[in-house]
Order: structure tokens, then sequence, then C-alpha cells
């Protein structure tokens, strides 16, 4: 693939936006500068909108880390996308849909920044923020149909993998001592209810998954002993018995911990 047809990084397109911002910020001269945009602040667990809303603007996440999801008729909660810094979301007033087709929440306290869509305009102008803004909602729809997938022809064991997978890729943080370990909590109930299982099912899957010591649940924070063991897992057929493990969560010989892109 020649350089002027690689398809750029999330990174890529988050310096993309951080940018716009940048010039908007930092030089009075610059047209982007007249653009109204509003610092917003959430705690952990605020919810900044909810489905069925009034898709009125777009965000654009400046610190923290968020999560989109949907709910079934019954309420129940969908993962669709994790949301790191710079990341843009809630963009469906630029495809012209008038309301929000999911919930996106605050994974830990975190800063967004909202545009109102009267003043999107400048795209026009920005061509390079407009197709950033484009392959961000490329990527999140891209990663809703490959869970919309699993859900529809996975088991418990494929649902729940995929789900730490893509927890752990969005809401992950290495640590030295511990491996890689999610910024935010969430019980073994949510993480089964995010992969579209029951309680029940969900926990005896995690349970296993901790038996073959490839995660662990310390204070409610899931850690995850190795990312690359995990997505292997995936792409292996459902087993029939005990998972085994391939090294451990401590003095472990199996693959490091590393940030798998799905």
């Amino acid at each position: 693939m020649t350089e002027s047809a690689r398809v750029p990084s999330c990174a890529e397109r988050a310096c993309v936006i951080r940018g716009f911002f940048a010039c908007a910020e930092g030089n009075p001269e610059d047209p982007r500068r007249a653009v109204r945009f509003n610092r917003v602040t959430y705690r952990h667990g605020d919810s900044i909108y909810v489905e069925g809303a009034h898709a009125c603007g777009i965000y654009i996440l400046c610190s923290g880390r968020a999560f989109a999801f949907t709910r079934s008729p019954k309420g129940r909660r969908f993962l669709v996308a994790t949301i790191s810094p710079g990341e843009a979301f809630g963009l469906q007033c630029l495809l012209g849909e008038g309301h929000r087709t999911e919930c996106a929440q605050a994974a830990m306290d975190c800063t967004a920044c909202f545009i109102d869509y009267r003043d999107c305009h400048f795209l026009t102008e920005d061509p390079g923020t407009a197709l950033a803004l484009v392959r961000f909602q490329q990527r999140h729809l891209q990663s809703f149909q490959n869970r919309l997938s699993v859900l529809a022809s996975g088991g418990v064991h494929e649902r729940v993998l995929q789900t730490i997978l893509h927890l752990g890729v969005g809401l992950g943080v290495q640590d030295a001592d511990e491996g890689l370990v999610l910024c935010t909590d969430f019980t073994k109930a949510e993480i089964s209810e995010l992969a579209g299982v029951s309680r029940e099912a969900g926990n005896t899957e995690l349970l296993n998954l901790e038996r073959a010591m490839l995660i662990s649940f310390r204070n409610r924070r899931l850690e995850l002993a190795s990312m690359d063991e995990l997505k292997r897992l995936l792409d292996q057929p459902s087993p029939s018995g005990p998972l085994r493990s391939s090294g451990g969560m401590s003095g472990r010989k199996g693959p490091p911990c590393g940030r798998t892109v799905l």
C-alpha cells in the first residue's frame, strides 16, 4: 500500500481533530476560531446523551474515556464502541439523522467539546477535519456491525471474549505490575450485559477465564493478562472443556500484553 493510499490510524485521525482545536483556540486569524464549541466536564458514570434524544450537535472527547451502547426493548445494554481522547462521536446529525441511535456514558471523569449542528458549516472549508469525522463514524459503524455479527451467530464464549477485547482496546491502561487494567469499574454482571448474554452464562465464562489466569478482578477493575492470548481464543472454536492458561496473571510465560485492533 502506498503512502497516499494508506488508511490513517485512529491516532492520526485524532491528531487531525486535536489540530483543529489547536488552530481554533490558538490562532486569532484562523477562520476556524469562529466556530463555537463548549467544553463540558462529566463525572464517572455520567450520561453524555441518551438514545432517542435530539441529535443537535457533535462531540469530541478531550480527556478521559467514554463508551457508547444501545438498549434492548427490555432495557439491557449492549456495547457499541469505546471512545478515547481525540475521537469524535455523536455524529448522527452530520448524516441527516435527527435522533441519537445510541447512548454515550463517561467511563471515567472526562471532558468533551460540543459543537452545535448549526456551527458545523466549517467542515465545508476544512476537508481534513471533515474526512477525519467521517472515518470516525465509519470505524464506529464497522465495530458495531462486527459486534452484531457475533451477537447473531456467536455463542456465550465468543460474545464475552469480544466484549472483553473491545473494553481492553478502548478502556485499558497498561500497568507495569498488573498488565492491562480497565480504567473504570465493571462488575461481572455488567460485562455480561454489555456482551448480550445472561448473568449466569456470563459469570460462568468469566470464571473460566479467571481459572485459566487470563483475566482477574481486583476491586471491580478487570485486569487482562494477555490481549494476544484472548484474541487467539476468539479465533478458535468454542472450547468444550475448561480453558488452560498459557502463562497466567503473574510471572507468565505467555504473550505479553498488547493493544489488539479488532
